[in-house]
């Protein structure tokens, strides 16, 4: 009886053993972080499951596909992804990078999980692919070379030269590299790649105008831009201020007058003074120096001094100092005068040059240059007679020419046996020059009058003048009655 049981205790084993166990339940997919709505090229989607079956987990495949309009621009994206499973349960994150050339527009995601028996599910997510929105990177961007003021200011002068170094990216492209200051400057590079570097990129290209002023503001502007037009600034706030701009040496008056070549002629003996003029600079002073001596020989200086300040009167500085020519200069002979001025900078002004022409001191002249009798115009004779009526009035206009000093002028007018000193001017009353003889002082009318003309037939008008120097000169012009 024993027996018996036990053989149908072995049969119900096989037979139950021998009925397959179907699995009926479809694995589960869990979104622990579901993608965005919205990517631009070159993003990153980023897709964490969970996948989770009551057997055994097999595989996972995810599809891309576009939706809508096909026809644009740009390349057709429909990848693939597989994903092999063990276990039960699986945690997956898909991380997955849009290409910077597929088409714009909405996009379809399908994750399909499959389990060992081949039971599925479907999970679906939309998005949408924009264009490139990612500006350029810049890094550490500098310039080098310059000094800084407590503000972060770049100082910077005329004719500077601005260095760069850093360096910028894109996730795409950069199109152009833009250097500009509004107004004074703007340079541009093309690119064409994702990676640029600053060093010498703009060469010796980025110059101060050497027309800017002093302590003006400028603002140097960098600015990358890729090829989706994204772009990235950045700004240097500059200072010019530098001392790059020479003293000043002016000249105005002259003891001789210079004349506007700089050349005096100066009388044999005489000395040359600086009367007034002055020495300028934008930021300060350093030195002067003048030198004096025969042209094309050794360079004598014969006054230096420090400077302070900005501008210094020359007739201060040299205190109506005497130039003189050696004894021994004799006319035809030429000397100079130099002035040299330096800053504090060191910039050297353009130097003044003054040639002193040595002349001979040559008479006075006496210079008639229109005579008229009753109201007509008369050329007056030197070596005839001259007929001058009773009554009308002589009128003379001329000049006493001379190099340096008159020391008197006399007129005598009168019979000719003894004519009258009727102007008598002396140094003090003849200081300048050339000598007008139509001045205050002087006489420039004669008449002969019927008390006159019953002394003498035959009048005089006779000039007398000296100089320091020469000789006196006379001048005589006789007259008769018609």
């Amino acid at each position: 009886m024993k027996k018996i049981a036990a053989l149908g205790c072995l049969l119900c084993g096989i037979f139950t053993a021998c009925i397959p166990i179907i699995d009926r339940f479809e694995p589960e997919i869990e979104v622990l972080v579901p993608p965005q709505k919205d990517y631009f090229i070159q993003d990153t989607i980023k897709l964490v499951l969970s996948f989770g079956d009551n057997d055994r987990l097999d595989s996972a495949v995810i599809t891309i596909r576009k939706t809508g309009d096909v026809s644009g621009s740009g390349e057709i994206w429909n990848p693939t992804f597989t994903r092999h499973l063990l276990g039960r349960r699986f945690d997956d994150t898909l991380r997955i990078v849009i290409p910077e050339t597929v088409q714009l527009g909405a996009y379809e995601m399908t994750v399909r999980l499959f389990d060992f028996s081949k039971n599925q599910t479907v999970q679906q997510f939309n998005f949408n692919v924009l264009g490139d929105a990612r500006p350029p990177v810049i890094r550490q961007l500098a310039l080098i070379g310059l000094q800084q003021d407590v503000a972060g200011n770049y100082l910077v002068c005329r004719q500077s030269v601005l260095y760069l170094i850093g360096s910028a990216t894109d996730n795409i492209r950069i199109r152009e590299v833009k250097a500009q200051i509004a107004g004074v400057l703007s340079v541009t590079r093309l690119i064409g790649s994702d990676e640029v570097r600053f060093d010498n990129l703009f060469a010796r290209d980025l110059r101060i105008p050497s027309t800017i002023p002093d302590n003006a503001r400028l603002v140097l502007i960098i600015t990358i831009t890729d090829q989706s037009n994204n772009s990235t600034t950045r700004t240097f706030n500059l200072i010019l201020s530098c001392d790059d701009e020479a003293p000043k040496i002016r000249v105005q008056t002259t003891q001789p007058q210079i004349n506007a070549n700089r050349e005096v002629n100066l009388i044999e003996g005489d000395a040359f003074r600086i009367l007034t003029g002055t020495v300028t600079d934008n930021r300060r002073l350093g030195r002067l120096a003048v030198t004096f001596n025969a042209i094309n020989a050794r360079r004598d200086t014969v006054f230096h001094a420090n400077l302070t300040g900005t501008i210094v009167q020359l007739a201060t500085l040299l205190d109506n100092r005497r130039f003189l020519p050696p004894a021994n200069a004799t006319a035809g002979s030429i000397y100079e005068i130099n002035l040299f001025a330096v800053d504090s900078a060191g910039n050297n002004a353009e130097p003044f040059r003054i040639l002193l022409n040595i002349t001979k001191d040559e008479p006075p002249q006496i210079v008639l240059a229109e005579a008229r009798i009753g109201g007509v115009l008369t050329r007056l004779s030197l070596t005839q007679p001259n007929v001058l009526p009773i009554g009308a009035e002589l009128v003379i206009f001329g000049k006493i020419l001379e190099d340096k000093a008159l020391e008197y002028v006399q007129i005598f007018w009168g019979p000719a046996q003894r004519p009258e000193r009727v102007v008598n001017l002396t140094a003090a009353q003849l200081t300048v020059l050339p000598f007008d003889l139509s001045d205050p002082n002087s006489i420039n009318r004669f008449v002969i009058t019927e008390r006159d003309a019953a002394v003498s037939k035959e009048f005089i008008l006779q000039f007398r003048v000296k100089d320091n120097r020469n000789p006196e000169v006379v001048q005589t012009y006789r007259f008769i009655l018609p």
